[in-house]
């Protein structure tokens, strides 16, 4: 007598052994190898996918006028063991007067790194830029010219394209950012005064030794550095091309 496994093989559609067959030899020859490495390392994986900087102090460089990009690497950071604080966008945006108290508590964290500008139509260019510049501390401040500020600069009468709080929005919604803040004057001195920032970053071939907030910065033991802009990239440049295919 014939077992009960034995007559249900033989029962079976001749098409059906035949798929089994040719999935068991596929996985005869599959290179299970490769999964070594992964299995006998699982324990040295983050338990969240974001790192935190091993050493936030890593930004100050001895030559403050050079133009210092950080060169951090995977080596440097450390795997953070629970998960990152997502703030919303409208979070991020807050006033000049919001933003001392906001900074005071972002630097229990580490170096705040200062920038400012119009940013008027977002392009590659600024955002390259402002991940260069987060890369120099640990959290980044974006303080905009306000609408009035952005006018007096000179760009053309349509200047500032978009009004300050849209321009906020856009800002607020880079990873890179931390916080977004403006500015009504025509320079950022008075501003960066209040808030204290530990670096300075300017886009572009900026004379540092020429402007009054570099100067005030690096008294107070801080970094000014410059980070050469993205060639290519301009919002004057893109607005001049908009215009040039209506007409």
């Amino acid at each position: 007598m014939r077992s009960r496994s034995a007559n249900s093989d033989q029962t079976q559609p001749l098409g059906s052994r035949r798929s089994w067959l040719k999935l068991q030899l596929k996985l005869s020859f599959f290179p299970w190898f490769c999964l070594h490495p992964i299995l006998t390392n699982l324990d040295n994986f983050p338990q969240w996918p974001c790192y935190a900087r091993a050493n936030v102090n890593s930004y100050v460089n001895s030559n403050a006028n050079s133009n210092v990009i950080s060169n951090t690497t995977s080596s440097d950071m450390l795997p953070m063991t629970t998960p990152p604080i997502i703030l919303a966008i409208e979070d991020k945006i807050v006033s000049p007067q919001e933003a001392v108290q906001e900074c005071q508590k972002l630097k229990t964290q580490g170096p705040l790194v200062f920038t400012n500008g119009v940013f008027d139509v977002l392009h590659k260019g600024h955002v390259t830029y402002l991940e260069k510049a987060r890369r120099l501390g640990e959290h980044l401040i974006v303080a905009l010219n306000t609408d009035a500020s952005a006018k007096r600069l000179g760009k053309g009468p349509e200047r500032p394209l978009n009004a300050l709080l849209d321009r906020a929005h856009v800002m607020a919604a880079l990873q890179s950012v931390s916080l977004v803040t403006w500015f009504d004057e025509d320079t950022p001195l008075e501003i960066i005064q209040s808030l204290e920032p530990d670096v300075l970053v300017k886009g572009g071939d900026y004379d540092m030794d020429a402007l009054a907030e570099a100067q005030w910065v690096r008294s107070h033991g801080g970094l000014a550095t410059t980070i050469p802009f993205v060639s290519g990239y301009s919002t004057t440049r893109l607005v001049k091309l908009i215009q040039s295919t209506r007409s």
